[in-house]
């Protein structure tokens, strides 16, 4: 019975400290990245998570990362 709630409990950190995207490499399969979460990132506000996504480009291949590091400086500056 404990080894199960140790193993709950480790699941929970995981789920909760942990993200996923997948990628789809040249040779057209698809790959799952697994990271970690920084600490930091708990201080979003709903808001400004909600207005990412939505702003952010989602269509083209590639155009993902570069829209959402152009969105960087102001989401740091709502950490501080």
């Amino acid at each position: 019975m404990r080894h199960r709630t140790l193993n709950d409990e480790a699941l929970s950190y995981y789920h909760k400290h942990t993200a996923e995207i997948e990628i789809i490499r040249h040779d057209r399969s698809i790959e799952p990245i697994v990271f970690p979460v920084p600490q930091l990132c708990e201080f979003l506000t709903n808001e400004k998570k909600q207005k990412v996504f939505i702003t952010c480009e989602q269509d083209q291949q590639g155009s993902k990362v570069k829209d959402f590091f152009e969105q960087f400086s102001e989401i740091f500056e709502e950490l501080k």
